[in-house]
């Protein structure tokens, strides 16, 4: 799976009847939220939010104000390469209702760590 990039500078370019070159500078995502960005509703479908795949084909996950909800059957796929951690923040520890790597998060803590040593896709 590529690895997601974003614009870092660069993307904004006026041109006036002459030739231009501009420069465009990308990095790479390696943090996402749910908190503030996200605005949306996604159901019934397989959808991409800053580069993770969204499955919610048996799930949802909706804008909730400062959160999102993630229904059951909601999949998301977290484009890794090679040896790394992984970690994920619930709202609070008690909706921390999720596997990542196969293996239930913590209900006890909000922040969920997984280390991540195969070539697999992790959900």
């Amino acid at each position: 799976m590529a690895q997601p990039y974003k614009i870092k500078s660069g993307a904004d370019i006026t041109v006036k009847s002459e030739a231009v070159t501009q420069n465009v500078t990308f990095e790479q995502i390696t943090s996402w939220s749910f908190a503030a960005e996200f605005k949306d509703t996604i159901q019934n479908e397989v959808a991409y939010y800053d580069g993770l795949t969204l499955d919610t084909t048996n799930g949802r996950i909706r804008a909730n104000g400062n959160s999102a909800q993630l229904n059951e059957g909601t999949k998301i796929i977290i484009p890794v390469s090679g040896k790394c951690t992984i970690s994920v923040e619930a709202y609070q520890a008690a909706y921390a209702l999720y596997t990542i790597g196969g293996e239930a998060a913590s209900t006890t803590t909000a922040v969920t760590t997984y280390r991540y040593d195969s070539k697999e896709q992790v959900q």
